[in-house]
């Protein structure tokens, strides 16, 4: 293989149609053993109360049972969970905004009702497919660095560990965060390459799903922010522009989250309870 000089990327030497195909097989095969996987185990503690409140911010607009941040992976995995026409009981857990008690309710109400499992498995199916993003994210990533073939071992390992896929099949947010702190890697890397008023504004979207997703995601903040200001030194006005461009596009964006998912808000008594915790 001829010289590619300092820095450069390095040629794949497996074939691209066998890359395609091995991460295409593995990503089925993941998504095959997931849903075995989501069709048999039982609820986790977490996921009780992130499904129920994700299926509640969704049918009712109303967030007392996310007292916690965050809603994003909650409502994104209860969205199809709505297929299987869950009952939203309205007990006095609800009218309290007692979140565990209502988890409890709403868990038993849909298991006499014969919808909890389908509930479980729609949830569950949504991660599966967030873990499968996120073994192409890494790909991409590390195919930057470490060429193709770089890439599909990266790809691989994620698909392959045990602890993945033995947690990528559960409604809960520990996958979201990989996949958005991916998503903002990739984005950073090409960023840098061409630091365009668009690819500001794509990072600022990613920044606030990311701290809709995790409230860690202010690192995250303080990474892209020293990106910008590293790359662009040596022109303070540009660097101060990006960086004033991607803070403003994720504040913005994750306002709209919230108040997309509860325009109303919550009561004044379910604010005091939030205040109270």
């Amino acid at each position: 293989m001829a010289d590619q000089g300092e820095g450069a990327v390095p040629v794949g030497r497996i074939p691209t149609w066998v890359r395609r195909t091995i991460l295409i097989v593995l990503s089925l095969a993941f998504f095959a053993v997931g849903m075995h996987q989501a069709d048999r185990d039982a609820p986790t503690v977490d996921e009780g109360v992130d499904v129920s409140s994700g299926v509640a911010a969704l049918v009712r607009h109303d967030l007392r049972m996310v007292p916690e941040h965050p809603v994003l992976p909650k409502a994104l995995a209860a969205l199809p969970a709505l297929l299987a026409h869950p009952i939203v009981p309205d007990t006095q857990a609800w009218r309290d905004g007692d979140w565990f008690d209502w988890s409890d309710d709403f868990i038993s109400a849909n298991a006499e009702a014969g919808r909890l499992d389908d509930i479980l498995l729609w949830s569950r199916g949504v991660l599966l497919l967030e873990t499968i993003a996120a073994g192409g994210l890494l790909y991409l990533v590390t195919k930057r660095f470490f060429g193709p073939d770089g890439g599909l071992l990266a790809a691989v390992c994620w698909l392959t560990t045990p602890y993945v896929v033995g947690l990528g099949h559960f409604a809960m947010i520990d996958i979201p965060f990989v996949l958005v702190t991916l998503a903002l890697c990739l984005l950073l890397e090409r960023w840098v390459d061409d630091p365009s008023t668009g690819r500001t504004v794509a990072l600022g979207l990613v920044l606030g799903a990311a701290l809709a997703t995790r409230h860690t995601a202010l690192v995250l903040v303080l990474v892209a922010v020293g990106v910008m200001v590293h790359h662009l030194r040596k022109q303070p006005r540009e660097a101060a522009t990006a960086v004033g461009v991607a803070g403003l596009t994720s504040l913005v964006a994750l306002w709209l989250i919230y108040r997309g998912l509860a325009p109303g808000g919550s009561s004044a008594e379910v604010q005091a309870s939030f205040h109270g915790l």
